[in-house]
């Protein structure tokens, strides 16, 4: 779980920035939103297939030990009977001793929890052969951006002189100088 954490958090970001890249400034947040909505719905199929993989590993061990439909069913809807603390009585009425318990329990879920490692691996493997040979390098750098400086610059000394002449109608000479970079604006009176 520590290795899979460290690994997913090292591509939020990183997958974030390289879609936001890709397309025009308009389309950042459409394209942020439908990547955090893909990553959310991948995380969910990859947990109910994960779940059934587990439950059908558990499911044939059970039914390897020629338990009725019923006592399988139970078991699969709570795993905790087959703990180490259920009573003997209680593995008894569903067919079970102590010793077919603590088998199924450790057989049946380790072979569960090996096909569902065995086929995260492959999808990796897939996944990153599609990113080396399917994604292209794009530039972080946009050209427009000394462009938009200078619209910005424009717009808050328009805003800025209004301002300015609002106050000398009230009786105060002061001018503004902003710095777009910064998103300083100082006063000079």
């Amino acid at each position: 779980m520590l290795l899979a954490g460290v690994g997913a958090g090292q591509t939020l970001q990183t997958t974030t920035v390289a879609a936001q890249a890709s397309v025009s400034r308009q389309d950042m947040s459409v394209v942020t939103a439908v990547r955090n909505f893909i990553r959310l719905l991948g995380g969910t199929l990859s947990l109910a297939v994960g779940s059934t993989l587990i439950n059908n590993s558990l499911r044939s061990d059970l039914s390897s030990l020629s338990l009725p439909s019923s006592a399988i069913a139970a078991i699969i809807n709570d795993p905790t009977i087959l703990g180490p603390n259920t009573p003997a009585s209680e593995l008894a009425s569903l067919g079970l001793t102590p010793s077919q318990a603590g088998y199924v329990l450790s057989h049946g879920y380790t072979t569960g929890f090996k096909i569902v490692f065995i086929l995260n691996a492959c999808l990796a493997c897939l996944a990153t052969i599609a990113s080396v040979f399917m994604i292209k390098h794009k530039d972080l750098t946009r050209g427009d951006e000394e462009r938009l400086k200078a619209e910005a610059r424009q717009m808050l000394h328009t805003g800025g002189e209004a301002s300015s002449l609002d106050q000398q109608s009230s009786g105060s000479t002061s001018t503004k100088e902003v710095d777009v970079e910064k998103g300083n604006v100082k006063e000079h009176v």
